[in-house]
C-alpha cells in the first residue's frame, strides 16, 4: 500500500473517491484515502498519521471534494462473549460537511 503525506493532499483535490477512517482505539484513528483507484495510508513526517478523535481525523480532508467517508470500528467485545468478531461501518456521502 502506498503512503501519501498530509502536505500532498491538496494535489489530490477532487480525485479522492473514498476517505476511510479506522477507529483503532477510543482515542486513536488512522486514515486512508482512495484516489485514482489507488489506496493510500495517510502519513506525516514521523510516519503513519494518527488522530485523537473522529473529528480531528476529518479536518485535513475538508474542501478536497471527497465523495464518500467510511468509518470502521472493530470491537473485541463480541469475541469476549464468545461470538464472532464484528466490524461496524458508518458511511457518509457528505465528507466535506
Amino acid at each position: 500500500m502506498s503512503r501519501l503525506k498530509l502536505a500532498q493532499l491538496r494535489t489530490f483535490r477532487n480525485r479522492i473517491t473514498l476517505l476511510r477512517i479506522r477507529s483503532i482505539d477510543p482515542q486513536l484513528y488512522l486514515t486512508q484515502v482512495v484516489a485514482d483507484g489507488v489506496t493510500y495510508d495517510i502519513a506525516d513526517e514521523q510516519g503513519i498519521s494518527s488522530f485523537r478523535s473522529q473529528n480531528d481525523a476529518k479536518k485535513p480532508f475538508v474542501g478536497l471534494g471527497i465523495r464518500t467517508t467510511l468509518l470502521s470500528h472493530r470491537s473485541s467485545y463480541d469475541e469476549m462473549i464468545g461470538m464472532p468478531s464484528s466490524c461496524l461501518l458508518y458511511t457518509s456521502d457528505a465528507a466535506d460537511e
